[in-house]
């Protein structure tokens, strides 16, 4: 077993640590946003380890999918209605369990526009092999999982806004080409824009 594999483990089965992990995550992407120009060194690492934009190991996406549900069922918190999350990636992962557990409403927010649709449309293809794994959440309605993993799984070859609209989901991304926030978003805005 790779050694960042045995660390990683370490974490994931120790579920009062997920708590931490996600504030350092927080932290870490205020550090990265307040220095100019470090997102761009980001980046280039994972481009550099093949690890930018790169397709999806599905056993490596079952294993998080595992680890995720364990935690929050360990911390008692219940398959939410309204997700708001941050730092979506490249992949979207996130936005598939939630979806998959019945979230009614998604909201992504990333600084950087990396979502892509041919790398969110692999995770949609799994979405029928990790529903099994999301029945295991406490609180989820089994009824129709599995047919919303179906559905899910359809979406996979549909351009970005159609998958997001299929997830119920808004995404907010800061744009790297101007100082608008361009949103894809499968509800309608009830808010003006800042």
């Amino acid at each position: 077993m790779p050694k960042s594999s045995a660390n990683r483990r370490s974490l994931d089965l120790d579920p009062v640590n997920w708590p931490t992990r996600y504030l350092l995550k927080l932290a870490s992407q205020k550090v990265l946003g307040l220095v100019p120009g470090l997102y761009r060194v980001q980046e280039a690492y994972k481009r550099r380890r093949d690890n930018w934009r790169g397709l999806v190991d599905p056993d490596f996406v079952l294993r998080e999918a595992r680890a995720r549900v364990a935690d929050f069922a360990a911390a008692g918190i219940a398959p939410p209605r309204t997700v708001v999350e941050q730092g979506t990636g490249w992949h979207g992962a996130d936005l598939v369990l939630f979806a998959l557990a019945g979230a009614r409403r998604l909201t992504t927010y990333d600084a950087t526009p990396w979502l892509r649709a041919e790398l969110l449309g692999e995770l949609l293809r799994l979405a029928p092999r990790i529903a099994p794994i999301v029945r295991e959440w406490p609180g989820v309605d089994g009824a129709g999982l599995d047919r919303r993993a179906d559905e899910l799984a359809a979406l996979a070859d549909r351009p970005l806004h159609e998958q997001l609209a299929g997830l119920r989901c808004s995404r907010r991304a800061r744009s790297t080409s101007s100082t608008r926030t361009p949103s894809c978003s499968a509800s309608r805005r009830t808010t003006s824009p800042r």
